[in-house]
């Protein structure tokens, strides 16, 4: 990937105002998240439900800033999830599935602290760990190939949009909305992986 051009990227979420930062941070979360529900969905484990609840609260906050929501027991929910993750990978389960939602489930983590103002480097944060898992997933494939080329791209690309729609018009209730459809990225993972509708 272009070292330089995230170097940029960050730089800029690191400028970001607690608002807009945390709704970056939201929106990469947002997308990272489908490799959790993919994993729910193939391994008939995990709690789709909870993290799906816990992020659309995330969202809830963003748009009414008013709303009170009680962020850490949120938190506390995510620990049966983790530990159920720990606990395949201490008995020997290094699949990918497994990676990934771990992976999901600590950006989740991440964005909730981010949400009650604990974590104000988050955006930086959840922009590292997307583009880490975009770089295994291509060298997996082959990094010369023409999928992990796409797949790095596609992340350069995502990450400049998100910076691009808060520079232009801050994290106003429009831009917000639209930071969530774009994490929602039509049901597509980072990583460019899906569930079968």
């Amino acid at each position: 990937m272009q070292k330089d051009l995230f170097d940029t990227l960050e730089a800029a979420f690191e400028s970001l105002d607690e608002r807009a930062s945390i709704a970056a941070a939201a929106t990469l979360c947002e997308r990272m998240l489908h490799n959790y529900r993919l994993y729910c969905e193939v391994s008939g484990q995990g709690n789709r439900r909870q993290i799906d609840s816990s992020m659309a609260l995330v969202w809830e906050k963003l748009l009414a800033p008013a709303a009170k929501i009680n962020f850490e027991l949120q938190a506390e929910k995510l620990l049966p999830l983790e530990a159920e993750l720990e606990e395949l990978l201490e008995g020997g389960d290094t699949s990918l599935g497994v990676q990934m939602a771990c992976d999901a489930i600590m950006a989740l983590g991440i964005c909730l602290e981010a949400a009650v103002g604990k974590r104000p480097g988050a955006v930086v944060e959840l922009s590292r760990l997307s583009r880490g898992e975009v770089e295994e997933m291509a060298l997996l494939r082959g990094e010369q190939s023409e999928e992990a080329q796409a797949l790095q791209l596609d992340e350069q690309e995502f990450q400049s949009e998100i910076m691009e729609l808060l520079k232009e018009q801050g994290a106003v209730k429009q831009t917000i909305q639209a930071l969530k459809r774009l994490g929602a990225n039509d049901g597509v993972s980072n990583l460019g992986l899906a569930l079968e509708e």
